[in-house]
C-alpha cells in the first residue's frame, strides 16, 4: 500500500508533465485511452484528420491475434481475503488517490460488477498537463528532458552542455 501510494505520489508531484492512464480505461475504452496519450506523446490538442488517429482507429476496431490467451478475470473474486478492518485502513491511506483515480467505490465489501468510472478529475488533469507540455515544448527555455542511459542526469535542465 506504502508503495503504491509514494509511487503514485511521485508521479503526481513531478515537475515534467505526466500523462495519467488506467490499465482499466485501456481495456474498456481503448480508442478513447490511446487518444488521448498520443495528443500528449506528441504536444497535440487534437489528432483529428491525422494517419494517427486512422491507426488508433484501426488498431482499435479489429480483434488482435490470440498469441497467449490470459485468463478471465472476476470483480470481487479475492474480496474475502480482505477483512473491514484493512479496506478502512485503505480508504483512510489512500483516500485521495482513491477519489482522484476513482477507486474510492472499488475499496468495498461484496464488489461484484464494476460502476461507471467517473474519470473528471484524470480528464482535468491531463489536460492541464497536456497544456504544460505544449507550453514547456514552444515556449519554455528551462523545461525538463529526459537522459536514457545515464542514470546520474535521468531528470535534467537544459543547459549549454546538453541543450
Amino acid at each position: 500500500m506504502g508503495v503504491w501510494k509514494d509511487f503514485h505520489d511521485f508521479w503526481l508531484g513531478a515537475s515534467i508533465p505526466v500523462h495519467i492512464i488506467r490499465y482499466e480505461d485501456i481495456v474498456s475504452n481503448p480508442k478513447y485511452a490511446m487518444t488521448e496519450l498520443l495528443k500528449f506523446v506528441l504536444n497535440v490538442e487534437s489528432l483529428a484528420g491525422t494517419r494517427i488517429e486512422k491507426y488508433i482507429a484501426l488498431g482499435t476496431s479489429i480483434e488482435s491475434p490470440q498469441v497467449y490467451k490470459p485468463r478471465k478475470g472476476f470483480i470481487g473474486k479475492n474480496s474475502e481475503k480482505f477483512n473491514e478492518q484493512f479496506l478502512v485502513l485503505t480508504r483512510q491511506v489512500l483516500a485521495e488517490l482513491l477519489k482522484n483515480f476513482d477507486y474510492e467505490r472499488l475499496i468495498v465489501s461484496g464488489l461484484t460488477e464494476l460502476p461507471t468510472p467517473n474519470l473528471e478529475w484524470i480528464e482535468k488533469r491531463n489536460a492541464e498537463q497536456l497544456q504544460k507540455s505544449i507550453y514547456d515544448l514552444y515556449e519554455n527555455e528551462n523545461i525538463t528532458s529526459i537522459m536514457i542511459n545515464f542514470p546520474e542526469l535521468l531528470l535534467r535542465k537544459k543547459s549549454t552542455l546538453f541543450p
